[in-house]
């Protein structure tokens, strides 16, 4: 008997990490979302990557598992939130927690780069079309 391939998705989220095995006709084989929390304080917006990574793990473990569906992967998407930014080590271990898009710390300076830089001469200089904002890098 022959099984069709899966499609294994994962997407890292602001407030999830959301998983799902869909089969080649498109249908939800399996799904599974793994809840965590936005670190507020202040202006500022962060989230631990340790649990973003326990997260991940639990949504794979669940999705592929102990059933026979990880041999049966075919493909992985994954997507994850943007414009999120963490400092690591030169052995790819944290140095800080994740500063989130929603991160308003660098707003002040974001309005000063507007001001002082067109559109034309930051994508020149960034090399891509960005609005200014304090989440870009």
């Amino acid at each position: 008997m022959k099984t069709s391939p899966l499609l294994l998705c994962l997407d890292i989220g602001s407030s999830a990490c959301k998983g799902l095995l869909i089969d080649e006709s498109g249908r939800i084989v399996a799904a599974r979302r793994e809840r965590y929390a936005l670190l507020h304080e202040g202006r500022q917006v962060e989230q631990d990557p340790e649990t973003l990574w326990s997260a991940a793990r639990h949504c794979l473990t669940a999705l592929a598992g102990p059933s026979d569906s990880h041999d049966r992967i075919a493909a992985v998407s994954l997507s994850a939130q943007m414009s999120s930014h963490l400092l690591i080590d030169r052995e790819g271990r944290p140095l800080t927690r994740f500063l989130s898009w929603a991160d308003r710390r660098a707003e002040k300076e974001s309005l000063e780069m507007a001001a002082r830089f067109s559109p034309e001469r930051l994508a020149g200089e960034l090399g891509a079309s960005l609005r200014t904002g304090p989440s870009w890098p």
